[in-house]
């Protein structure tokens, strides 16, 4: 009797031992089958087109920024009779070193949307994995694994330039008061003066 128990306890661990294995298969080949998807879809070229199509979309925004801050630039000193001055050179300097700085603010924010969206995949990977690790549903994980991906391959939402020469255009405009200020005897250690505003009429640099 007792080697009839010890029969049955074997193959009911056998049973069970087939049935892991065969659950290990489907996970295998769910796994197979999530990996096969994400690969074939989410390539180098699927990251460096996600930090392209931020710098295609932020850099003719900026440019034109640039241009009507230029544009301003050049009104303001036109009406102070100072276009053709050392004025104007370093003011332009000015708004060249805000526009490259910018430029690059904008290399790298390309640069993060490449990095969120890899990580964005990884996660999402790691997630059909181990869901498919407790349901062993191969082809659960394989349909699972398509709707991700292509709700990853969408483009981002992304947010409107801010101006990114307000504070640069917003100081041609203080510019004059503070010339004003500096007349009527305000301690104001200027940059350049213009002369155009206060008692002086000839323009000047303060070192």
């Amino acid at each position: 009797m007792a080697k009839g128990k010890g029969g049955g306890s074997n193959k009911e661990a056998k049973r069970a031992r087939e049935a892991e294995e065969a659950r290990q298969r489907k996970i295998r080949a769910g796994t197979a089958k999530i990996n096969k998807t994400f690969d074939t879809q989410f390539t180098p070229k699927f990251y460096a087109r996600q930090e392209q199509a931020y710098k295609d979309y932020a850099l003719p925004q900026l440019d034109k920024q640039h241009k009507d801050a230029g544009e301003e630039l050049g009104f303001d000193l036109a009406r102070r009779g100072v276009s053709q001055s050392s004025i104007r050179a370093n003011k332009e300097a000015d708004l060249g070193e805000l526009y490259d700085l910018n430029r690059q603010g904008i290399t790298d924010k390309a640069r993060e949307f490449g990095t969120t969206a890899r990580s964005n995949v990884e996660d999402a990977r790691n997630d059909l994995v181990l869901t498919l690790q407790s349901t062993a549903d191969a082809e659960g994980a394989a349909k699972s694994a398509l709707s991700r991906a292509g709700a990853l391959s969408r483009p981002p939402a992304y947010s409107p330039l801010e101006d990114a020469f307000l504070s640069f255009t917003q100081g041609l405009a203080t510019q004059a008061d503070l010339e004003r200020a500096k007349a009527a005897g305000a301690p104001i250690n200027l940059r350049y003066n213009t002369g155009l505003f206060g008692n002086n009429s000839s323009m000047k640099v303060s070192p």
